[in-house]
């Protein structure tokens, strides 16, 4: 049993529902294209692009096409992380999918990532080994690698405003 927050003291499960949900995996973008994929059975893997693997014994995966352009009404792409505009696509679809408004309401986001700005972190760390003395830009990388950074991004892009 958890406490329910307010100041009526009474106890009880607390209740979540969910009002929207976005994906983008290798199957594609969206509910529609991923349905649609998994009942046919469609296998997503394919020759990984974006690093060498030339020396490993695997070479396919479920890469994800990040789409060219971020949904209507989002204009941040550009200064995002590949991890952070695949946040935005998916949080755009359940964005809508919930019939939320873009006006700056209080909405708060809850994210739970795992190595979401790893490549953020693994940029900054190429670049202090490779040149040591050299820290034009670093802040810039340890900022946005954050664990906060995705949430914000994804609040910025869809003009929320609320705890992250």
């Amino acid at each position: 049993m958890a406490y329910r927050a307010g100041t009526s003291g009474i106890r009880g499960p607390r209740r979540v529902v969910v009002t929207g949900a976005g994906i983008l995996t290798s199957m594609g973008q969206g509910w529609a294209a991923n349905a649609e994929g998994f009942r046919e059975g469609r296998i997503a893997l394919k020759r990984i692009s974006l690093f060498d693997t030339g020396r490993q014994r695997v070479r396919t995966g479920g890469e994800v096409e990040l789409p060219e352009t971020l949904p209507d009404g989002i204009a941040i792409g550009a200064r995002l992380d590949r991890a952070s505009a695949m946040l935005v696509h998916a949080g755009a679809e359940a964005f809508g999918q919930a019939g939320w408004r873009q006006d700056g309401t209080r909405v708060p986001i809850c994210l739970g990532t795992s190595a979401g700005a790893m490549a953020v972190g693994e940029a900054y760390y190429r670049q202090a080994a490779a040149h040591p003395g050299n820290r034009r830009g670093q802040s810039r990388r340890i900022v946005h690698y954050l664990a906060e950074s995705q949430a914000r991004n994804l609040a910025d892009a869809l003009a929320l405003r609320g705890p992250a």
